[in-house]
């Protein structure tokens, strides 16, 4: 199956897209923070057809869209999103979103109910909590997040070569049991190669501490409801979200009372990327 890359723009920013498949119903992938719409080339691969067109946006800031100065609250992002549907006149769609890309499917598909057929999240991140009386309540911003947006600030951007991204990268505890075509795909469309030969994150760290310092903003959740929206969540055993007493969907369900959830065995936080064929059939089933 052949993979398009293709540019939009949108609400001012030329964002990029990955396109493949020719099926009346479409399948848009959304990523988490610090990653990218080619991170989802495998599954591109494994879901197009003649059943499902597959969408993979670039978030602003990631990958080959464009990075302004501003526009990394929850609203622009989600503005985004929905501004590529309507642009491609997508119908019949189904979101599909991992972490950060998570929390902006379930936004756009909230703003898009005569567009969307449901929504699919992996570990979404959103700040909504349950209030006392089961009201979308906002999650408190924890005390180190300042701390880790500074940090994103100090990272390394530029690397000798891509081999020597790849190795750094490939024994880092969030890359460590991704299959390894994801991570080459993640190599792929998450660097540039420079005139040089040296290589430079497409994502710059200012980008990423833009992101972290407003993740835990509310207003774009405060009016959402979308009570005849199916959702399913997914959840990895090991990420450290799942536990005795906790509902990590309990939030996602003030807003979306049809949303379902299910662990998935022995996975992280990037679950899709460990076990993308568990996921892909997920996928399947929920968007057919």
């Amino acid at each position: 199956m052949t993979i398009t890359s293709d540019f939009v723009a949108v609400n001012g920013v030329r964002l990029h897209f990955l396109r493949a498949g020719n099926g009346d119903r479409t399948i848009v992938l959304t990523h988490g923070n610090s990653h990218c719409g080619g991170v989802w080339a495998p599954l591109i691969e494994a879901l197009a057809g003649e059943q499902f067109t597959v969408i993979a946006l670039d978030l602003r800031g990631h990958g080959w869209s464009e990075k302004p100065a501003g526009g990394y609250d929850w609203a622009a992002l989600r503005d985004d999103l929905v501004g590529v549907v309507d642009a491609l006149d997508l119908r019949d769609v189904v979101y599909v979103g991992h972490s950060r890309g998570g929390g902006v499917s379930l936004l756009a598909a909230a703003a898009t109910p005569e567009r969307a057929r449901g929504v699919l999240v992996y570990e979404p991140t959103i700040p909504v909590q349950a209030g006392p009386s089961g009201e979308p309540a906002r999650v408190p911003e924890p005390p180190r997040m300042k701390e880790t947006a500074a940090r994103a600030l100090r990272r390394r951007e530029r690397f000798a070569s891509r081999e020597e991204f790849a190795a750094r990268y490939r024994v880092r505890d969030a890359f460590r049991e991704w299959r390894e075509d994801y991570f080459q795909a993640y190599v792929e469309y998450g660097s540039t190669v420079q005139e040089d030969g040296s290589v430079e994150l497409c994502m710059p760290g200012w980008v990423s501490a833009r992101l972290l310092d407003s993740t835990f903003a509310f207003d774009a959740w405060r009016t959402v409801r979308a009570p005849d929206m199916p959702v399913l969540a997914l959840y990895g055993e090991r990420s450290g979200r799942l536990g005795a007493g906790r509902d990590p969907v309990a939030g996602i369900r003030t807003l979306f009372p049809r949303c379902e959830s299910r662990m998935v065995a022995g996975a992280t936080h990037t679950g899709p990327m460990e076990q993308p064929e568990l996921f892909e059939r997920i996928v399947r089933e929920f968007a057919g």
